[in-house]
């Protein structure tokens, strides 16, 4: 995982998130969609894993050849994510409700951890 403070915030906040998520999914339909929303819970979150670490990648890379790698790598994440998804939905017949609820957890996370990360005091500068 990268070193983001971040990220490691969005990360926590995403389980809890997926940890609500879960028993409500149950208590909606059942086995089915509580699987659904874990795959979809722990697909989300990888991608924003992924995702963090090859921004910083891209961003901090030393040679124009490795930022261009890592910018091929990231246009290639967008595809890996929705060829796993149609996977989980289309070949495992996933619940596609519960997939969304699972992935949807990863965008409360965001505005939550966002939100938190914004009006957190700052440090004192010396």
């Amino acid at each position: 995982m990268t070193d983001s403070a971040f990220v490691r915030l969005q990360v926590r906040i995403n389980v809890i998130a997926l940890l609500v998520a879960l028993p409500l999914a149950w208590w909606i339909d059942g086995q089915a969609i509580t699987i659904a929303t874990l795959a979809g819970g722990l697909m989300g979150m990888g991608n924003f894993v992924v995702g963090a670490w090859l921004v910083k990648r891209l961003i901090s890379g030393p040679a124009a050849q490795s930022k261009a790698l890592f910018g091929v790598m990231m246009a290639g994440k967008f595809g890996v994510l929705m060829a796993l998804a149609f996977i989980a939905i289309y070949i495992l017949e996933l619940d596609a409700i519960g997939f969304c609820l699972g992935l949807s957890t990863m965008v409360v996370a965001l505005f939550i951890a966002g939100f938190m990360f914004a009006t957190a005091p700052k440090g004192e500068e010396t």
